[in-house]
């Protein structure tokens, strides 16, 4: 087996791994990316989320001045990341 392809198998693992936490959570998984060194992983946002420590908070201002506010944290070796919530900027708050 060649070197890229037990790269990938060890980034599968790793995901594989964080999603069983991630269920053990009673948490949904959207999607995952595996393109860099840390798999992203996508879910919905529940209560579980809240064992999820050491999550930092992203604001991304989106098209027609709408900011979705998004939640990362680390688990395991993979990114987790869920929005919690998108609100309407309005006057001088838009970027």
């Amino acid at each position: 087996m060649n070197k890229q392809n037990l790269i990938i198998k060890d980034r599968l693992a790793h995901l594989n791994m964080t999603i069983n936490t991630l269920h053990a959570l009673n948490l949904t998984v959207l999607d995952f990316e595996v393109k860099d060194r840390n798999p992203v992983i996508h879910i919905i946002a529940g209560a579980g989320c809240n064992q999820l420590h050491g999550a930092r908070t992203v604001w991304t201002p989106a098209e027609n001045g709408i900011r979705t506010t998004t939640r990362v944290a680390k688990v395991g070796d993979c990114e987790v990341r869920w929005n919690e919530r998108e609100e309407k900027l309005t006057g001088a708050l838009q970027c």
